[in-house]
Formats: C-alpha cells, structure tokens, sequence
C-alpha cells in the first residue's frame, strides 16, 4: 500500500526512468552495431560487400529516420510548450 502522492511519483518516476534507459541502451546498440558494420565491410570480397552495404545503408536510414522523428518531437513539443505558456 502506498502511504504518500510523493511515494506513488516517487514510483512512477523510478519506472519511466528505467524504460528511458532501455531506450537510450537500444539506440546506443544500433549505433554500435552500424560502427562494427562499418568497419568491417572493406575486409571482405566484393559480394560480401554489397550484402554488408545493404545491410549498412538500411541501418544508415533507420539512425536517420529515428533523427527526423525525434526532430519532429521536439518541434512538436515547443509548440505545445508555447501554447501551455500563452
């Protein structure tokens, strides 16, 4: 049983701290498994190359769409932070 509102925050902000960190920890995964990609893409023969560079440049897209979803967040939330404000 929960005694206090400052508990029960207290609660929800330890889970929504412990999703952020699996997200940050995924995202931090894709971009470690597009470096190692990277580098070891010029060490094999040409058709090893190209099923690596495909599979490189669908990572490449997947970092840039994540970019341009969280730019839009972000722009999205000023606006709502400037309607709040007004």
């Amino acid at each position: 049983m929960i005694e206090s509102l400052g508990e029960e925050i207290a609660i929800y902000d330890n889970k929504i701290k412990n999703v952020l960190a699996k997200i940050i920890k995924k995202k931090e995964t894709i971009i470690n498994e597009y470096k190692d990609l990277k580098e070891i893409v010029p060490k094999y023969d040409k058709i090893k190359r190209q099923t690596f560079e495909k599979i490189l440049n669908a990572k490449k897209q997947e970092l840039e769409d994540i970019l341009i979803f969280k730019k839009k967040q972000n722009e999205a939330l000023f606006k709502l932070l400037e309607y709040l404000n007004s």
